[in-house]
């Protein structure tokens, strides 16, 4: 007889100061063709976690027997099944999209008759931080590119010669994502020789500005100005600064969604290629009837960058905590220096900071 099956997917959070689990809940409640509920029965079960598309590489798989309560749901911690492809600790989850494939046999054995794959639109996050880790300490630079024995995997590095941003993406593979340097400008046009202003060839009378009754470099001098303002570095590396925050949102419990424009020319300065955040989001319980969301997208010089995607549901009469989430973001800015935040929060505050930029 074939059966149907409803997916449901539930992350379990769990403090990102805390040693994180390598694993995360899965729920599923199966229906036969005739629209019932299987209850109270053993079923077997397969997950595959895909990464790229549907149709991409296969990270891992695992087998599990699980068993259906009154209303036809199980539940089963990925991660702890059978494993019969791939390690789920080495998966890196900042390398998506990723996608997860369920085949179910609804009498319990290994004839898997019913096929479903999903997106999975938010990977476990402290999974993430897990292979991620503090990503303020995870910067370094120099004049060369990196080397293959230097850093750790989610690494950066920046060539201060030219611009260019490296990812460490195994244990001996830098990738190339970005140069923040732009292209050269045009050449100026030659100036005015000072002391022949109108290119005759003769030295004027009205030439010599300075009355010495000599003609050279010194009648283009003018009066000494004024000193000004200290500048800003121009080695290249990053310059860090007192965090300041950029925007702040407290939703407790209601949904907050809207806009937020922020000019960083006004706020650090002119001059700055680009910046870099750092955000804390920090979420309360689910319920039964409210998921606890958290999205913020920056749009700036004409690129949308994702910051945070966080979704984490809830299941009738089970509500899950959830700890708290940081990372941190570089972001271009365009010539106006204006970032256009958009966000959709429930019951999540957030707050985010600019504690660096690079001129």
């Amino acid at each position: 007889m074939k059966s149907l099956f409803l997916l449901l997917f539930v992350l379990i959070g769990t403090n990102l100061f805390s040693q994180s689990p390598d694993k995360f809940s899965y729920q599923s409640v199966v229906r036969d063709a005739q629209n019932n509920i299987v209850a109270n029965s053993n079923v077997g079960v397969r997950i595959s976690l895909i990464q790229g598309s549907s149709t991409g590489t296969i990270v891992y798989v695992e087998t599990h027997s699980a068993q259906t309560n009154s209303n036809g749901l199980f539940t089963i911690e990925v991660g702890s099944g059978t494993i019969q492809n791939g390690s789920f600790s080495n998966i890196n989850w900042g390398q998506g999209p990723y996608f997860s494939k369920t085949e179910i046999d609804p009498n319990g054995g290994t004839n898997y008759s019913i096929t479903g794959t999903s997106q999975m639109l938010s990977v476990p996050y402290a999974l993430y931080a897990k292979n991620s880790g503090n990503l303020l300490n995870q910067w370094s630079h120099g004049s060369t590119t990196p080397s293959i024995n230097q850093g750790t995997v989610g690494d950066y590095y920046l060539n201060t010669i030219t611009g260019d941003v490296y990812q460490k993406n195994n244990t001996s593979t830098w990738t190339l994502i970005s140069n923040l340097m732009g292209p050269q400008g045009t050449t100026g046009i030659h100036g005015t020789n000072c002391w022949d202003i109108n290119n005759n060839g003769i030295n004027d009378t009205s030439e010599d500005f300075n009355n010495d009754g000599v003609f050279s470099a010194l009648d283009c001098q003018g009066p000494q100005g004024t000193a000004g303002p200290p500048g800003s570095s121009t080695s290249g590396s990053p310059v860090f600064i007192t965090p300041q925050i950029v925007y702040q949102i407290q939703a407790e419990y209601g949904f907050n969604n809207s806009t937020v424009s922020v000019d960083f020319d006004t706020l650090i300065g002119q001059h700055v290629n680009t910046i870099v955040l750092y955000y804390e989001n920090s979420c309360t319980s689910g319920s039964s009837t409210y998921p606890v969301i958290c999205t913020v997208n920056a749009l700036t010089n004409a690129t949308n960058y994702e910051i945070i995607d966080n979704y984490h549901g809830s299941s009738s009469g089970n509500p899950y905590q959830f700890g708290s989430n940081s990372g941190q973001i570089m972001l271009p800015l365009g010539p106006n220096g204006i970032v256009n935040f958009t966000h959709s929060i429930t019951r999540s505050n957030l707050n985010v900071k600019i504690i660096g930029y690079y001129p």
